[in-house]
């Protein structure tokens, strides 16, 4: 779900460095989406089933498991139970790993890259390794998400989350509280841009200063649901990038993340879902305007 991202104000070539880190990240994520999208399809990897593609009704349904799953969240971490979060994220990444290698390798292959790569984020979770995994993991939902739902479900459900995602940051403000308390137990679900090289998650919670840019998985996964659902079923065999409405949605992203960077580098945290959807459907639209083909 979206976090956000939250910056600081200072001019510098590593802020400098940091910002294009944060677009390299929603290029790859959106790119390998869409590589890994055939894939997905011959494998079968259809959340609600193929013959449901086009049921409205699931976004409503993946709408109800996110809320669901942020309660659980913050009522555990509430309780005192931090365990009981990183074990839960550490199982449901274990076998998300596994499905996205499952696509395209054998079984012994996918368990084992998927169990070393847990391993790896459970006794080593430096940011470099949250941000590789979240790379991995944002491109294999973004792909199973959009190969299972067309367009018309995920132009709902991203209307939905993207209200939701700026009452929760603006108006209640549990986003940046269930943000924060992710942050601490070191999972890949938010990208981390350090502005340095020596940049070290232990030494940024005992000095407190802010030394990175911070954009939450969700942020990137739900744009590439939609340039992966539009090139699956709105340009079916036409290269990815080379279809208006995947190529402008790639764009429209770009823009609105650029909007939520200049605004992040006047202060606080802001929610992301509200520039990058923004950016995504009007591109989306555009290009199917442009190539005459029908929105929904």
């Amino acid at each position: 779900m979206s976090c956000g991202i939250a910056g600081i104000n200072k001019i510098d070539k590593g802020e400098i460095f940091a910002i294009i880190n944060i677009f390299l990240f929603l290029f790859c994520v959106e790119i390998i989406s869409l590589i890994l999208s055939p894939y997905m399809i011959s494998s079968g990897y259809y959340v609600f089933g193929e013959e449901h593609v086009d049921n409205p009704l699931n976004a409503f349904y993946y709408m109800l498991l996110i809320v669901v799953f942020t309660i659980f969240i913050l009522l555990t971490f509430k309780k005192g139970l931090k365990y009981v979060i990183q074990f839960t994220l550490l199982l449901i990444i274990f076998v998300t790993f596994y499905y996205i290698f499952s696509s395209f390798s054998s079984l012994i292959l996918s368990l084992s890259i998927s169990l070393f790569l847990t391993l790896l984020l459970y006794y080593h979770p430096e940011w470099y390794v949250i941000d590789f995994t979240a790379v991995i993991l944002g491109a294999g939902v973004g792909a199973i998400l959009g190969v299972s739902l067309s367009p018309l479900p995920i132009l709902i459900l991203l209307i939905i989350l993207t209200v939701y995602d700026y009452i929760s940051v603006y108006r209640t403000k549990h986003m940046i509280s269930l943000a924060e308390s992710i942050v601490e137990i070191r999972v890949p679900v938010i990208f981390i841009s350090p502005k340095k090289r020596d940049f070290s998650l232990d030494r940024i919670r005992k000095n407190g200063k802010r030394e990175a840019y911070y954009i939450g998985l969700g942020d990137v996964i739900l744009p590439s649901t939609l340039i992966v659902s539009a090139s699956v079923y709105k340009c079916g065999g036409m290269l990815y990038i080379l279809c208006p409405p995947v190529f402008l949605s790639i764009l429209g992203s770009f823009i609105g993340l650029f909007i939520l960077l200049m605004l992040v580098r006047m202060g606080g945290a802001h929610a992301g879902l509200p520039f990058l959807i923004s950016g995504t459907l009007i591109g989306y639209v555009v290009g199917c305007v442009i190539s005459g083909i029908s929105i929904i």
